[in-house]
């Protein structure tokens, strides 16, 4: 993996950040993160962000990674890659110490590995199992 040591910058409140430069995003809805959670356990296990306001889970990859996956289109609209391109997207990076809401917060696994990057292999094995529990197996494309 490249780039594993990213972290968030030093900040108290929320840095508003573009996919594509430092990372890439893969969103999931609520439902999906979910499911996903559990089975994201192990040498790799990275935080995530979640969003409760928008009912969305944010993992960060390492730049450029997020396309050498092709089957996230098949997970579309319940997962979505936010890579750079134009019309760059931007995610919420709370601080590191914010791991509770209210708000945007990290979602921090029971045996954290210490990374804030997602190895997307393992992310995109994770997220498949999980959209089809949280949403059936005919509800992607």
């Amino acid at each position: 993996m490249t780039n594993a040591d990213w972290c968030p910058p030093p900040s108290d409140s929320v840095s508003l950040l573009p996919a594509g430069r430092d990372w890439d995003a893969v969103r999931a809805d609520a439902a999906t993160a979910r499911w996903a959670f559990p089975i994201l356990s192990g040498p790799y296990e990275s935080a995530a962000i979640v969003d409760p306001y928008t009912c969305s889970t944010y993992w960060l990859l390492p730049p450029g990674e997020a396309h050498d996956f092709i089957h996230w289109q098949r997970l579309h609209p319940h997962v979505t890659v936010l890579p750079a391109r134009p019309g760059t997207h931007y995610v919420g990076i709370p601080p590191t110490h914010r791991r509770t809401g209210p708000g945007l917060h990290w979602y921090v696994p029971h045996n954290w590995s210490g990374r804030y990057l997602t190895e997307p292999a393992y992310l995109a094995a994770a997220l498949t199992p999980a959209v089809h529990a949280a949403h059936g197996p005919h509800n992607n494309r």
